[in-house]
């Protein structure tokens, strides 16, 4: 594809039609409007929050910050976060954290994530 006729922008119109529909759905508009933070202000249970920093859907700082802070705000006392250096969306270790990376990582789920739920289960139910 010639670029230079687009101004360098990569998608064809038809694909930047199907990205409109998509971001401009009922399902994703309910999405972008939900506010996660009034339902987490109600949570009494111990709570595992956990993110990769590489993430480029959520943003892992925000997201925490904002769990903790909602769960704190109901009292909740039992509340861990973790933050993964280096891993994506998926829980995958991971250069960039971009979608397009996904199918490229052999490794389906971190071994260290995965031990790491399991240790925090064991614990809160004390097994």
């Amino acid at each position: 594809m010639d670029n230079s006729k687009k101004g360098n922008f990569p998608l064809q119109e038809e694909e930047i039609a199907q990205l409109s529909k998509q971001f401009t759905g009922v399902w994703m508009v309910g999405l972008l409007k939900n506010d996660p933070a009034v339902a987490l202000a109600k949570v009494k249970i111990p709570v595992l929050a956990i993110n990769g920093k590489n993430d480029v859907q959520v943003i892992s700082s925000i997201n925490l910050l904002t769990i903790e802070n909602s769960l704190k705000k109901a009292g909740n006392k039992n509340v861990t976060i973790k933050e993964y250096d280096n891993f994506n969306h998926l829980f995958q270790e991971s250069k960039n954290g971009l979608p397009n990376e996904y199918s490229e990582i052999k490794q389906t789920f971190s071994p260290e994530v995965l031990e790491d739920v399991k240790s925090w289960i064991l614990e809160v139910t004390g097994n």
